[in-house]
């Protein structure tokens, strides 16, 4: 993979550059420390990132079934540095689950990677599925790296915008992208360009964040910029969606701090418009945030995790008022998605919890309440127990029966279930 020329402000590097930059820090750093310290174990000497096995689940339901879609590279190595996910779906059945390798399907396969994987459902059924994608990036004589690229399913998730390189491109230079889907339009809310140094690790940050929406059925594309110029430095841009608003979420690069903002604003897909931008007074921890649609109260529930460590809830109304909000809460982990059971006039969330096991919470329109905590599960394969999580991703879903909460995260291996009791 190529270096990105030089766009704004700061030099732009490709992820697959950024992989390797990341890789030669942690060497160099552990070369110092046996140079001062005598020996380190081999263990530590060999670094990857996490996300190289697998990176990016959601969880669906569609009028068809509902599935799990993700982005891995189980069983295989990364070329040259770079990785090569592909993109797979499984139905959430009892077989699924016990043995998603065996009942797993492919949606995406490309030279390069398809990472992360986000999907969501529109009004019609329709699957709605985007990546950041490093195959075919050459677009008028210029090698882009990286592209936001997207593929629609009918709700069985047979192929009916399939995936081409050439016509399914979101934006060139795109990435990070993520995905929701109101009544009648599919939206991905993505990033562009990057800047070396600062934030998590000295790795760097984005640049911009843009927004694209388009027609159930793939037509009538339309672009806006959500933060674009030399003036901010804005990445891990995170979305919900109501029947007919998107609610956008992103990070904002703060200098000299270890910690970032976090700005929001809410996004009309029907007319193309953005709505104020929100600044948090509460930082978050680097891409420790993540937004969820209640639609029997009719809020966006915005979870964050600070850099000490604890979480903290708010609820949204559709013209992005705060309704309420709820400090003090245990930390969520990097990267997961509740599992959601809707009632008459309330909503039960329970979130993976940074310090292992579960975290339960019940929201109304104007309340946000925090009922506990079960530090440990199962996995269902093994029976053993599951407490903790990686940052590759998680998504959480209850069963049919609403008796049992089901958290789909992908391990260093493979994908795997835990199970926790739906009550405290």
């Amino acid at each position: 993979m190529k270096q990105e020329k030089d766009h704004e402000a700061g030099g732009h590097t490709d992820l697959a550059e950024r992989r390797r930059l990341k890789m030669r820090q942690t060497v160099c750093l552990l070369l110092a420390l046996l140079l001062t310290a005598g020996t380190l174990p081999a263990s530590v000497l060999a670094y990857s990132d996490p996300r190289e096995q697998a990176h990016g689940i959601s969880y669906i339901q569609t009028p068809s079934g509902r599935y799990l879609i993700w982005s891995d590279q189980y069983g295989r190595k990364s070329a040259n540095g770079s990785w090569t996910h592909d993109i797979y779906a499984l139905p959430v059945t009892k077989a699924g689950l016990r043995n998603p390798e065996a009942n797993k399907q492919t949606l995406v396969s490309a030279h390069e990677a398809q990472e992360p994987a986000s999907a969501s459902v529109a009004g019609d059924g329709s699957v709605f599925l985007t990546f950041e994608d490093g195959n075919a990036t050459t677009y008028r004589g210029h090698d882009y790296t990286l592209a936001q690229r997207y593929a629609i399913f009918s709700s069985s998730l047979r192929p009916e915008v399939p995936y081409n390189p050439q016509k399914t491109t979101v934006k060139w230079g795109g990435h990070s992208g993520h995905s929701a889907s109101t009544k009648k339009h599919h939206i991905v809310f993505y990033s562009e360009g990057w800047v070396d140094g600062g934030a998590d690790h000295g790795l760097g940050t984005g640049d911009d964040v843009w927004v694209s929406s388009f027609s159930a059925n793939g037509r009538g594309k339309r672009t806006t910029k959500v933060s674009v110029g030399k003036k901010h430095r804005d990445w891990w841009p995170m979305i919900a969606a109501s029947e007919s608003k998107a609610f956008l979420v992103w990070q904002r690069y703060v200098p000299r701090a270890r910690d970032a903002q976090l700005c929001c604003a809410v996004y009309d897909p029907a007319t193309g418009r953005k709505g104020r931008t929100r600044i948090l007074k509460r930082r978050t921890a680097y891409y420790c945030y993540q937004v969820q649609y209640a639609a029997p109260i009719k809020r966006f529930v915005l979870t964050l995790t600070d850099r000490k460590g604890k979480g903290a809830c708010y609820l949204f109304d559709s013209k992005g008022n705060v309704t309420a909000r709820k400090t003090g809460l245990p930390g969520f982990v990097r990267e997961a998605s509740p599992a959601v059971i809707n009632g008459s006039a309330s909503v039960r969330l329970c979130y993976p919890r940074a310090k292992g096991g579960a975290a339960y919470l019940r929201v109304t329109g104007n309340s946000v309440r925090y009922l506990g905590v079960r530090t440990r599960g199962r996995y269902i394969d093994t029976g053993k127990s599951a407490r903790t999580w990686s940052i590759r991703g998680t998504a959480g879903f209850y069963d049919r029966t609403a008796r049992t909460v089901c958290f789909a995260t992908l391990g260093k291996t493979r994908l795997r279930v835990a199970v926790f009791p739906a009550a405290l």
